[in-house]
């Protein structure tokens, strides 16, 4: 089982069949978009039950997976993506520190133009108005 309880104080509990289920959709979708064998997946994520699963499905898969500290800025996040050379990069759209919302989407494009080996980014909305946001500036080969 995964308990999870994030920044806002909203908990969670995910039954051992239900992460099942999500690590294969996850996997699936990963194989779906070329991730393979060897390939590197990059997280840039806080606790979140999202990081866990994505996690285990490129696990699952013999994908290798790395993360870059959340609290990084943009220039820092960028160079280490760079250096990881990620085939995929999974990262929210922001997250909350005490009550301090940090935006994480802004820094996206920065990383992603700093790091070519990037093919896929995964945004993980945390809040609706990510729903409604374009991404084209977004580079998604």
């Amino acid at each position: 089982m995964l308990i999870f309880l994030d920044e806002e104080g909203r908990f969670e509990e995910v039954t051992y069949a239900q992460l099942f289920e999500e690590v294969k959709l996850y996997a699936a979708a990963f194989r779906k978009n070329g991730l393979r064998k060897g390939d590197l997946v990059c997280c840039m994520m806080n606790n979140r039950k999202e990081a866990v699963i994505g996690c285990l499905a490129a696990a699952s898969m013999g994908a290798m997976w790395t993360g870059i500290q959340v609290y990084y800025g943009a220039k820092t996040a960028a160079k280490i993506a760079n250096r990881m050379e990620p085939k995929f990069f999974l990262v929210p759209d922001g997250f909350f520190v005490e009550d301090i919302y940090v935006n994480l989407y802004e820094k996206i494009p920065i990383i992603v133009e700093s790091a070519p080996s990037i093919e896929k980014v995964i945004i993980i909305p945390t809040r609706d108005e990510t729903l409604s946001k374009g991404i084209s500036h977004i580079r998604n080969r």
